[in-house]
């Protein structure tokens, strides 16, 4: 087939609007040139063209995201997108990043331990907010697979067992799966603190979604360097998590006050129950994971 010469197009191809010059005015569709645009040469030229954008818009997203606390999200709202990431794009990148070096992580669901944990509390608790009671759940399971008369060390040992070689993966899947959708949440609440500052939930929603994604990284070099250097087999206690708190906090106060252009006491404030509604939703995000998985096992 003999391509046809852009001169005989008068309309653009892709929108049908009048063309104006090679660009199409509207949709931004290129006229297409065979003898220039058809040559091997422009072909490996526009391929490196396309690397070396994608790299430069990388790189550059990622260094203000962590290196630049609020940045990000300034330049973003303020109209200089050309040279940034769309916040989708870095989100989705991070989540894929953490995923892939922790497929196995509790960080988004709650641990047999932890839930039952939570149960046992006898009050009010955002661990386990429906008092749902998982060994109740497993005990019939687990006694039917040992025995009645086994030890209660063996029965309570199978009852974890049995949550650990087949809900954990379920929870684990569905953890990753729905995990954006704390995100609107978020920036609702953050919406709510800022409409003052931004009528619009969109710049606030932008914010979450540029926080959430450092919360990922940073969550996820802070695991690698905690089972993979220091050789922790499991985090026991909330002292082992208190750097990677300290860091998000004052990570979320710096990029409060550069993009809500907040003086350092509000943004100190502004900052601590940002961060702290972080904590509280994923807590019921965890715990919403984890009673899922038992209600619909």
């Amino acid at each position: 087939m003999q391509p046809t010469h852009h001169e005989n197009h008068t309309h653009c191809l892709s929108c049908g609007q009048l063309l104006k010059g090679e660009y199409c005015h509207h949709c931004g569709e290129k006229v297409i040139n065979p003898k220039h645009d058809y040559s091997f040469f422009e072909f490996i030229e526009q391929t490196l063209d396309g690397f070396t954008h994608f790299d430069s818009k990388f790189l550059r997203s990622f260094k203000y995201l962590l290196l630049r606390p609020g940045l990000l999200t300034k330049e973003y709202i303020d109209g200089r997108r050309t040279k940034l990431m769309r916040p989708i794009q870095i989100f989705i990148i991070a989540s894929v990043l953490f995923y892939f070096f922790m497929p196995r992580t509790s960080s988004f669901y709650e641990s047999y331990g932890e839930f039952q944990n939570a149960y046992a509390s006898g009050h009010f608790n955002p661990g386990n907010p429906f008092k749902y009671n998982a060994k109740a759940k497993l005990l019939p399971l687990a006694i039917k697979k040992v025995g009645a008369n086994a030890p209660d060390s063996l029965i309570n040992r199978t009852v974890t067992d049995i949550f650990y070689s087949g809900i954990e993966e379920r929870a684990a899947s569905l953890s990753k799966n729905w995990l954006f959708v704390v995100v609107p949440f978020w920036g609702l609440i953050i919406y709510a603190l800022f409409y003052r500052r931004n009528t619009f939930y969109t710049p606030h929603l932008v914010f979450a979604m540029h926080l959430f994604s450092f919360f990922l990284i940073a969550d996820l070099a802070f695991l690698l360097v905690l089972f993979n250097l220091l050789k922790f087999n499991f985090i026991s206690t909330t002292t082992h998590l208190l750097p990677f708190l300290i860091l998000m906090l004052a990570y979320i106060i710096i990029a409060v006050k550069r993009f809500y252009q907040r003086n350092m006491v509000h943004s100190l404030w502004k900052g601590a129950v940002v961060f702290f509604s972080l904590l509280t939703l994923l807590l019921f995000y965890r715990s919403m994971i984890t009673t899922w998985v038992f209600y619909t096992s």
